[in-house]
């Protein structure tokens, strides 16, 4: 029995041994090229463990996001389920369409606007396809605004159903961008009610302004009848006590006559829709109902417009009257304006004797001055419609200086 070593073998040596390492055999020109095998595996065998580590952290990510994803996605299901929810509850029709006006998706409530039976029946169709002949022009103006700002609200049109039946809907619509591609949300609102009660609405306010006009008239017709019997008994009346009555009862005829006209307007007030207008036009509107021949115009207005209630040439004509009953010797009236960060300044200004102090917080109210008391605040309320506001500031004893500001978007200039 041989005895036991406990050294350790030379693994080295035994390794160059078997390779022929010291030996003039053939094998020894073989080593170089195995030790270079050796090394490139090692590196290769580096290398994908390397990679295999790589891979087994990017698997680990992407299965992370994918349950991120699918929680998101869940989270979303959820969203969309809850707001369907709230649309179907309140009525509201809802679609999605492509950016070229093909349905993509939509709700029962919609389905039911359109009078079809079904969301197979809109799918991949349209929208064009149940819009009335008569709003075409108007969806196709709305369509460039949403494409241009992104969004469309209180669309009014009407849909037509495959039996020719009429449904008015109010749309409002929003362009949603995402990677996957744009698409256009839009509600829609059946407005059938809403359109019959403003028809009603708008029949009665037509018969209250039939029977106001047939009442200013003939009270009107009257009070200058009236006025005309005055006169005649003046010449047929020789008593100067009894023509200080008649004088009297002239005054409070004016006045009955003045609060009608005020009446009048005040009705007409807000019921048109506010419109553009030239201001050097509306003003020579504005004198032409005045004897404005000794007042000298001095305006530098000329490419100004603003955005008014079409009762603004009435606004200066009771301007120009307060400049020919207050001014006294008022000889020249001139209109300007100016830039600010608040909008413009539009100022009217007189050089007649102006107003005091202690009054001009007061001429804008209802029944102050010495006339009727309703000249300045029907101006006040008309400009203020489209967010105009008015004011005073002339020097007492040199004129008065109203000061009209007209907020940014409510003007323009023409060319």
């Amino acid at each position: 029995m041989s005895e036991h070593s406990d050294e350790q073998p030379d693994w080295n040596a035994q390794r160059d041994r078997i390779i022929g390492l010291g030996e003039t055999s053939y094998r020894k020109s073989y080593f170089p090229e195995l030790q270079q095998r050796i090394r490139d595996l090692e590196k290769m065998n580096k290398e994908l463990r390397a990679a295999y580590e790589q891979q087994t952290s990017t698997e680990a990510k992407l299965r992370h996001q994918i349950e991120e994803n699918a929680e998101k996605e869940k989270e979303i299901r959820k969203s969309e389920e809850r707001y369907r929810t709230l649309v179907d509850i309140t009525q509201t029709g809802y679609l999605v369409v492509d950016m070229k006006g093909f349905v993509i998706d939509a709700n029962d409530v919609y389905v039911q606007l359109t009078g079809r039976k079904s969301l197979d029946d809109l799918i991949g169709r349209p929208v064009s396809e149940w819009i009335s002949p008569h709003d075409e022009e108007r969806n196709r103006q709305a369509e460039e605004a949403l494409l241009s700002t992104g969004y469309v609200r209180g669309l009014e049109i009407d849909y037509t159903h495959p039996d020719g039946t009429l449904q008015p809907v109010e749309i409002n619509a929003t362009v949603f961008r995402s990677e996957s591609g744009d698409v256009i949300l839009t509600l829609c609102r059946d407005i059938t009610e809403r359109r019959r009660r403003n028809v009603a609405l708008q029949q009665a306010r037509n018969k209250l302004t039939l029977l106001n006009a047939v009442t200013f008239q003939d009270i009107q017709t009257a009070a200058f009848s009236l006025a005309a019997y005055q006169e005649l008994a003046k010449h047929v009346v020789a008593d100067p006590k009894i023509h200080k009555y008649l004088d009297k009862q002239q005054v409070f005829l004016k006045k009955i006559v003045d609060t009608l006209d005020f009446s009048r307007n005040y009705q007409e007030m807000g019921i048109h829709p506010p419109r553009w207008q030239n201001i050097q036009q509306v003003f020579l509107f504005a004198i032409s109902h005045l004897d404005f021949l000794n007042i000298r115009q001095d305006l530098h207005v000329d490419n100004l417009e603003v955005f008014a209630d079409p009762l603004l040439e009435k606004v200066l004509t009771n301007i120009m009257q307060n400049v020919i009953s207050h001014g006294v010797h008022a000889t020249a009236v001139r209109l300007a304006y100016t830039e600010g960060n608040e909008g413009l300044r539009l100022t009217i200004e007189d050089n007649g004797v102006g107003i005091p102090i202690e009054e001009k917080n007061m001429i804008f109210d209802r029944g102050y001055g010495k006339g009727s008391g309703l000249g300045l605040f029907l101006v006040r309320e008309v400009l203020s419609i489209t967010g105009m506001t008015i004011s005073e500031n002339g020097t007492p004893g040199q004129g008065t200086r109203f000061v009209i500001t007209v907020p940014r978007g409510a003007y323009r200039f023409t060319p």
